[in-house]
This record gives C-alpha cells, sequence and structure tokens, in this order.
C-alpha cells in the first residue's frame, strides 16, 4: 500500500489531530501551513496523496491544486479538499477539477481514513 500523506492545513489544531489520526492508521504524514510549503513539500516528500485546505495564506488551495496537476510526475498524486468552505460553488469546483474527494470541517475520521485507504490501495 502507498502511504505517504502531505496535509496541506493551515489550522494547527486541524493539522495535529488528523496527523495523529492518519499516523495511527499507518500513514506517514508531512505537514505544510500554507500552499507555498505545501508545494515544496510536494518536491522533496513525494506524496501518494495529499489532503488540502481551500483557504490559506500565500497561496489558496485552488492554486496548489492547479500547480500540483501542472508537473507531469505529480498527475498521479490524489488529492483530497478539506475545507470550512463547504459551499456549493467550491462543490462543483472540485467536481469539474476531478478531486478525488470532497470533505467538509469538522470532518470524520473514519469516513476519511477509509476513504485514503481505499484510493491508496
Amino acid at each position: 500500500m502507498k502511504n505517504r500523506i502531505l496535509l496541506i492545513e493551515d489550522e494547527e489544531n486541524i493539522t495535529n489531530l488528523l496527523k495523529i489520526n492518519l499516523s495511527g492508521s499507518g500513514f506517514t504524514v508531512e505537514c505544510a501551513c500554507d500552499g507555498e510549503q505545501g508545494l515544496k513539500k510536494a518536491g522533496s516528500f513525494h506524496p501518494d496523496l495529499i489532503i488540502l485546505d481551500i483557504r490559506m495564506p500565500k497561496m489558496n488551495g485552488w492554486e496548489v491544486f492547479d500547480r500540483i496537476k501542472a508537473v507531469p510526475e505529480y498527475k498521479d498524486i490524489k488529492i483530497i479538499i478539506l475545507t470550512a468552505s463547504d459551499q456549493k460553488n467550491n462543490r462543483e469546483k472540485a467536481a469539474s477539477m476531478n478531486v478525488d474527494g470532497f470533505y467538509s470541517k469538522p470532518v470524520e475520521l473514519e469516513s476519511l481514513i477509509d476513504h485514503i485507504t481505499n484510493l491508496l490501495n
């Protein structure tokens, strides 16, 4: 099973909660607190999956998504959106961009971890 997850999230409490739970489920997790740092870590960490917030400092999640998908060697990275902005337009945009999942905060951890496990198997 592939198991490297990059969490790009600016809310420290959510980052800590997700990191503890994902690590406890057997995943190797790296974290970035904004879009720019997330792009740098994607290049050095080589994740199998990215959990991506939309509203972040320096670069929003949509821009991070576009930049990652523009790099040929990153095309197979799965991306799940996790956001407090659970609005119809964001869900529609995510669907049009073919994200691998869209979750709103607060997230039901068991459901998210099951989805990640299925995506990476």
